[in-house]
């Protein structure tokens, strides 16, 4: 039953985009039981073969691949990851194609590798600071834990998801111990 409630929480949270979060006590107690449990299913979820995916042809995943194997980044593609962080941070979803104006070209969403990728090359340059970098990675790994649950999730590079995994953890350490 708490892991119906689990999910039920995480679908409200997202429809509101959270905004207006409050969570009670045993809300919170729930919340952090089933991610825990989480990270235990998405190892299990890793460590099976994978499925030969077939992906389509994501432009703005291409970019994300091709800017995290820099060293560094200019100036313009900072931007860029700025912009795709606030479009990912207000509508929770990015698009497979941008203009060079970042105004979308399709309307079809890109899949969890990219959101994945941004947290990734975001962190890897440390354009945030702790608290918005921790606020953006739980807002893609509750939409990664919503799609494991639905039997939804597709992942092409385990790696980069364990990374971002570890960096919550990390981070919330960080938090916790600070308060």
């Amino acid at each position: 039953m708490s892991k119906k409630i689990y999910l039920n929480l995480l679908k409200k949270i997202q429809k509101n985009k959270y905004k207006n979060l409050l969570f009670s006590i045993t809300q919170e107690k729930i919340y952090l039981k089933f991610r825990k449990v989480f990270y235990n299913h998405i190892k299990i979820f890793l460590n099976k073969k994978p499925k030969k995916i077939k992906t389509h042809k994501d432009k703005l995943k291409i970019f994300l691949n091709i800017t995290y194997k820099k060293k560094k980044i200019s100036k313009d593609e900072r931007l860029i990851l700025h912009s795709l962080r606030k479009k990912y941070e207000v509508n929770l979803n990015l698009k497979n194609d941008y203009d060079k104006n970042l105004i979308k070209k399709t309307n079809i969403n890109a899949d969890v590798n990219t959101l994945i990728l941004l947290v990734c090359c975001i962190c890897k340059f440390n354009l945030l600071n702790k608290i918005a970098l921790f606020n953006l990675v739980l807002k893609i790994v509750d939409s990664i834990n919503l799609k494991l649950y639905e039997n939804k999730l597709n992942i092409d590079s385990p790696n980069y998801i364990l990374k971002v995994i570890n960096y919550e953890k990390k981070l919330y350490k960080f938090f916790n111990n600070s308060i």
